[in-house]
């Protein structure tokens, strides 16, 4: 990581979190050489950040509604927003004149911190937020507070922070080192921004491109991973169902105990029924959550464990909401793509219905239908994405109940009144926008009406 001059100049591109979370940042560090480029109209920013910005030291200027244009690299230091597209021109630009392109990620490891990193498609918020609450850290980065932030609210900077890398984040930065790396997962997503399946796991990978051989780098033991061994430095351990097949693996055995193995050393956890989120991938989970702590040496082995069974997960991922005459409501709003979706459905063994629908992200729909003929007996079908879901599901053969329905709510009634099986699971394998802002609020629908019920 260069030494940051905080004397010099910096522009900031956007005023979303990670914006807002590096002007704090620069603040602190006593920066007064500030230029902010929105390209949003300020009458069109929410509240918070229109009273944010209003409430700026004089000598910060802003400019709004705007493309990010030639006056941005009049600066020394660019903050960049991590959704800005990697063909940006403004982003050509800049590297063309040579000025140093930062991350607000990479703007917070100016400072000497530890982080704990994790990335993946699916379950990186999750285990993210379990590594925090059993290290009693900050989860912060692509989830939580930006790390910026989370180094402002936090004067203990000994204590690793546990950091979500998305993607995008590590595509446009060249300075992570995670002292512990972890890859949940990785299936297509995102292909249109990063532009092909090889940059999207290309950018994933970057998680370990500068760790050393003092760090770690957890992953699954899937082919996909192997090439990983060649590529880092790091120490690996891995995710397996192969009990003893690896000198540094986390596995369950058949017992179904959590165990870790490092260097031919086998640690007890717990027991897989202790967990109490649901699902093998939550189980997988766990695993990186435990690792990740163990290889920490912080805390001592009896309290990892109490606090990895205490976990209760995160909102809207596979979350239980409420049993009721017999009926148990599972609310995975949170999976907005049929991989995600899938995944929950492996939670299952059988007595389901699946709620699902939206906004239709137009995903191919081969490997979702061939579960779903396995996993649920009754499908109930809402949204935008309705008719072609069914579609599809009677194209693969969908043995079960089939009914489309005009929204969530009616979803949820049919499910609860009109069906009798015990699992009632919200997930839709679809974005929300056609009936609500955002996922968190489709969850938070779905478990207002449930709790109504």
């Amino acid at each position: 990581m260069p030494e940051i001059d905080f004397k010099k100049k910096f522009c900031i591109l956007g005023s979303g979190l990670s914006g807002i979370a590096a002007i704090e940042f620069l603040l602190a560090q006593k920066a007064s050489k500030i230029f902010v480029s929105e390209t949003k109209k300020f009458e069109n920013l929410n509240v918070e950040t229109k009273k944010f910005i209003s409430n700026l030291p004089s000598f910060i200027d802003c400019e709004f509604g705007l493309e990010h244009n030639d006056t941005c690299l009049e600066y020394d230091y660019l903050i960049i927003s991590p959704g800005l597209a990697p063909d940006s021109p403004i982003l050509q630009k800049a590297k063309q004149k040579q000025i140093l392109v930062l991350t607000e990620i990479d703007l917070a490891l100016s400072q000497s911190i530890k982080i704990i990193g994790i990335t993946g498609t699916n379950g990186k918020s999750t285990t993210t937020a379990w590594t925090a609450h059993i290290l009693n850290s900050i989860a912060c980065g692509n989830f939580g507070l930006p790390l910026c932030q989370a180094i402002l609210k936090n004067s203990n900077l000994k204590k690793p922070f546990i950091c979500e890398l998305s993607s995008f984040q590590l595509t446009h930065s060249n300075y992570i080192k995670p002292n512990i790396a972890a890859i949940t997962n990785i299936t297509p997503d995102h292909i249109t921004w990063h532009g092909s399946w090889e940059n999207y796991l290309g950018a994933k990978f970057k998680i370990t491109a500068l760790q050393d051989s003092t760090d770690w780098l957890i992953l699954p033991d899937h082919e996909l991973f192997w090439p990983l061994e060649k590529m880092t430095k790091a120490q690996i351990l891995w995710l397996t169902a192969s009990a003893g097949q690896r000198e540094n693996a986390a596995y369950i055995d058949e017992n179904n105990n959590l165990i870790l193995n490092i260097k031919n050393k086998k640690t007890l956890i717990c027991n897989a029924a202790e967990i109490k989120l649901v699902g093998k991938h939550n189980l997988e989970n766990a695993l990186i959550a435990a690792a990740s702590v163990y290889l920490t040496n912080l805390i001592l082995l009896d309290e990892l464990r109490q606090k990895l069974i205490s976990f209760e997960g995160l909102s809207h991922r596979l979350e239980f909401v409420r049993e009721i005459n017999g009926k148990r409501f599972f609310n995975d709003s949170k999976a907005t793509n049929p991989e995600s979706t899938m995944v929950s459905l492996e939670a299952f063994d059988d007595d389901l219905v699946l709620l699902a629908g939206g906004q239709d992200k137009m995903t191919d729909l081969t490997d979702f239908c061939k579960l779903a003929n396995k996993k649920a007996s009754s499908i109930i079908l809402y949204g935008q994405a309705a008719e072609r879901f069914k579609d599809n599901l009677m194209k693969y053969g969908f043995p079960g109940y089939l009914q489309i329905v005009s929204d969530l709510e009616a979803a949820i009634n049919v499910a609860y009144t009109k069906r009798l099986e015990k699992n009632i699971l919200l997930s839709p394998a679809c974005a929300s926008f056609d009936q609500f802002k955002n996922f968190e609020a489709r969850g938070d629908f779905f478990k207002q009406i449930v709790n109504n019920l």
